[in-house]
């Protein structure tokens, strides 16, 4: 999957999780998930996500945060198993 946010438009300063307006502040996610059945009802899933901020961006694996530097990038891996009864 890629999902991209663009700059942060609008008025007003950094609040919450929102940053503030100005430029080179969007990012990009980029994830790719593989899932393998094992039986009906078990099945093992990996998966890999990376954010790319621009110069300016404060993205990270979970949405906006205020508390990463910008333009920072951040990537991470997933491993699990799912039982269903």
């Amino acid at each position: 999957a890629y999902s991209h946010a663009g700059d942060v438009t609008g008025t007003g300063g950094a609040t919450g999780s929102r940053v503030a307006p100005g430029a080179n502040t969007g990012g990009s996610l980029y994830s790719i998930r593989y899932v393998y059945q094992l039986s009906k009802a078990t099945s093992l899933a990996a998966g890999y996500a990376s954010v790319k901020n621009s110069a300016n961006g404060r993205y990270a694996l979970g949405g906006a945060s205020l508390n990463v530097t910008p333009g920072t990038s951040a990537s991470g891996y997933g491993l699990s198993v799912k039982s269903t009864f």
